[in-house]
Order: C-alpha cells, then sequence, then structure tokens
C-alpha cells in the first residue's frame, strides 16, 4: 500500500475522532509482508480519544503523491492480490 500511494485513516466509531495512519510505522512494527486490511488491523487498533475497540477504516489514495490521473485501483489490487 505504501508504494501505491494509499493512505489509511482510522475512524473511531463512538467519539469520531479519526488518524490517518503512519504506514511506515506499521511496516517496521509488524513486517514488510503484514497485511494492512480492515480486518488485519482492527483487532490491533484502539482509539487514541476514548480507548474504544470500535475503529473502522477508509483507504483513499494519498494526494501528495497522485495527480489523480490515470491511476490504477491500489486498493482492489491490495484486497485481490493482483
Amino acid at each position: 500500500m505504501i508504494e501505491s500511494g494509499m493512505r489509511v485513516t482510522a475512524h473511531c466509531a463512538r467519539c469520531n475522532h479519526s488518524r490517518t495512519l503512519d504506514l511506515e510505522a506499521l511496516r517496521e512494527r509488524c513486517g514488510a509482508d503484514a497485511p494492512a486490511m480492515a480486518a488485519d488491523l482492527a483487532p490491533k487498533m484502539r482509539c487514541s480519544n476514548c480507548e474504544q475497540r470500535s475503529v473502522g477504516f477508509s483507504y483513499t489514495l494519498d494526494p501528495t503523491k497522485h495527480s489523480g490521473m490515470g491511476v490504477s485501483n491500489p486498493y482492489a489490487m491490495a484486497k485481490d492480490g493482483r
């Protein structure tokens, strides 16, 4: 996801706090081949504001890395492994 220019944001269902995840730090902590899909990340996450584990995720292209023109869908590639 890092090389594809993706941004992963965690959202707390309880207090609506959100934070963009540092994918490079996650790679260092969990390894380069660690999955970063919601089902893989959710058990490891806790809201830094209210401490609840009701966290959802959004996956978007990082606008600082893509102009939006002619970009394939890296989320689908990560999800489907293609």
